[in-house]
């Protein structure tokens, strides 16, 4: 979205055809702005959806996509309907995968690719 690569618009599909997000970075961490492609980070983390998407596959495995970018990025993940969302943002607070990663599908690419 910027010629610099300071704002980056990612596919986040699964939620509804052409769901997207915002791949925002800073000097010293990146946010992610991820919409609806989760509820909140309870449930990306355990790779759950809420029920309300297109493609639960595919929601799942850009699930697995965020986390598998959380995990080799300082990133602050910010959902549209997370609670604790401004709080996460205020302080900065990087978001790091607690379960173990599980394998995307083939073919997939990383959230900031």
């Amino acid at each position: 979205m910027t010629s610099d690569g300071t704002v980056v618009a990612v596919d986040l599909p699964g939620h509804m055809a052409g769901h997207i997000g915002l791949l925002v970075r800073a000097k010293e961490v990146e946010y992610l702005l991820a919409g609806d492609a989760a509820y909140d980070l309870e449930l990306l983390d355990q790779e759950l959806t809420d029920g309300i998407n297109d493609d639960p596959f595919t929601a799942i495995d850009t699930m697995r996509r965020i986390k598998q970018y959380a995990s080799e990025h300082p990133v602050v993940v910010l959902f549209a309907h997370d609670r604790d969302a401004t709080r996460r943002l205020a302080d900065n607070t990087v978001y790091r995968p607690s379960l173990p990663l599980a394998r995307t599908h083939p073919g997939s690419h990383a959230v900031g690719d």
